[in-house]
């Protein structure tokens, strides 16, 4: 999905959206915004059951505010200088806010 700069203004106001991944649970979860594109990372790691969904399916719905089941794409990133990028977004945007019990988990290899 492409986000529009309205779309992304309006999630940047919010902390958690809701993901729910085809044949998979939904999760609240933590998100940040690089380069006009929308990425989560799983605070469990691989084995927590929605990322398994997520990755099976590679699709789901993003619901936050007025973005009420948008489809997106989810998918795995190998991409070193995009996944530093994402890492810097989320130390950004959560260390101010949340300790490190929360925000380490979500900057550390398993995320």
């Amino acid at each position: 999905m492409a986000w529009s700069t309205e779309q992304l203004d309006a999630i940047a106001e919010v902390d958690e959206v809701t993901v729910v991944p085809e044949g998979g649970p939904s999760v609240v979860i933590w998100f940040v915004e690089v380069e006009g594109d929308v990425y989560i990372r799983s605070y469990r790691g691989r084995g927590s059951r929605w990322f398994a969904a997520a990755v099976a399916s590679g699709e789901g719905r993003f619901v936050v505010g007025d973005i009420v089941g948008a489809h997106v794409v989810l998918t795995d990133i190998d991409d070193p200088r995009l996944i530093s990028a994402v890492s810097e977004s989320y130390e950004a945007k959560y260390r101010p806010k949340y300790s490190g019990e929360y925000v380490d988990p979500m900057l550390g290899p398993g995320a």
